[in-house]
């Protein structure tokens, strides 16, 4: 790792992963054969056209839902735009495409969309919760530092968190390949999170 540092206070900001190209090719599994490529890239098309037409559909039907019911359930509703208050929901607006921000200004002219708490997860995705996340924020609400976790012990914390990531991952798969009572119990207690988030049981079974 190279690292790289502000060009006005010198302190470390960030870090450049670097690699042979022998050890992208065996460890990390990277595949350069032109007709692979070109069909990912394909792919990687249709795939951005459909995301478009359907963050579209979803700010449309937000808008609907919000104008027929959060006058009589505000509570149920969370903000999502680029000034809201909580940092969570400016950060899925961040993560919003380019191409479909103009459509969220289109829809939302106050820059604030009004979507249910309860299909966040099932719209949006969500974030792993991690250390750094949680000590950051310990740091800001309980202890009340305003700035929370420095840069640089933030990206230390990062490093050592990913490292630990894959260690886990790695016996974890090894567990699952090894018992497969242990993979038919996680698709079990996936199909049952999902359709109680509300995702149809025929859509489970056509996409899992």
């Amino acid at each position: 790792m190279i690292p790289i540092t502000s060009p006005i206070t010198g302190e470390i900001m960030e870090f450049r992963y670097t690699m042979s190209e022998e050890n992208k090719i065996s460890i990390l599994g990277k595949n350069a054969m032109i007709q692979d490529s070109l069909a990912g890239m394909s792919a990687d098309i249709i795939s951005k056209e459909a995301t478009d037409q359907n963050n579209k559909s979803l700010f449309i039907l937000a808008k609907a839902d919000a104008e027929q019911n959060y006058e009589e359930n505000k509570r149920a509703y969370v903000k999502i735009g680029p000034k809201v208050e909580d940092k969570k929901y400016r950060e899925l607006y961040r993560l919003i495409p380019k191409n479909s921000k103009e459509e969220f200004n289109r829809q939302f002219p106050d820059g604030v969309m009004l979507i249910r708490e309860d299909v966040i997860d099932m719209t949006f995705g969500y974030r792993k919760l991690s250390l750094t996340d949680w000590v950051d924020r310990q740091l800001r609400e309980t202890i009340g530092l305003p700035n929370g976790l420095h840069p640089f012990a933030a990206k230390i914390a990062k490093i050592i968190g990913k490292i630990w990531e894959m260690i886990i991952g790695t016996a974890k798969r090894n567990i699952v390949i090894f018992f497969p009572e242990v993979l038919k119990a996680n698709v079990i207690s996936n199909w049952l999170l999902l359709m109680w988030k509300g995702v149809p049981p025929l859509a489970l079974y056509q996409h899992h």
